[in-house]
């Protein structure tokens, strides 16, 4: 179950990444109006003079703009960091060779397998050593 969510994270964490993209920008570009509406407004309620209408109305979207940017910039500042908590292709693909490695090591068959290899292969260096054994006794004594 493990390795299927592994394989699905790795197919969808390219549009992850460019779903976050899109919305990290689409967010940077909202806060940037937001910004300019602040800005016109401050300078216009300066200008205007305190008891109109329109200083209702400038004041009301200086709020709102104000309100509007620090919701963005919180909304972008979130989006970053969950983006760079998404994993690319390759490295789920890892994950899933070491889960898949971790799996195969713990299988009891690979454990088996292995102690069986590994005693034919003391058993055939201990058949090759006991046969080394004699001509490099007949060698030294040669010499």
């Amino acid at each position: 179950m493990e390795l299927a969510l592994l394989l699905y994270a790795a197919s969808i964490a390219e549009n992850l990444r460019g779903g976050f993209g899109f919305f990290i920008t689409a967010l940077f570009l909202l806060g940037l109006v937001s910004c300019i509406v602040v800005a016109v407004s401050s300078v216009n309620l300066t200008e205007t003079a305190r008891n109109s209408d329109k200083f209702e109305n400038l004041h009301r979207a200086n709020r709102i703009g104000r309100k509007l940017f620090v919701a963005c910039f919180f909304g972008w500042t979130a989006l970053m960091l969950l983006s760079s908590l998404v994993p690319s292709r390759k490295d789920v693909y890892v994950m899933a060779g070491g889960y898949v490695a971790l799996k195969a090591v713990n299988s009891e068959v690979v454990q088996t397998t292995a102690n069986s290899v590994l005693g034919s292969i003391e058993h055939w260096l201990d058949k090759e050593l006991s046969k080394a054994s004699p001509e490099t006794t007949k060698k030294k004594e040669r010499k």
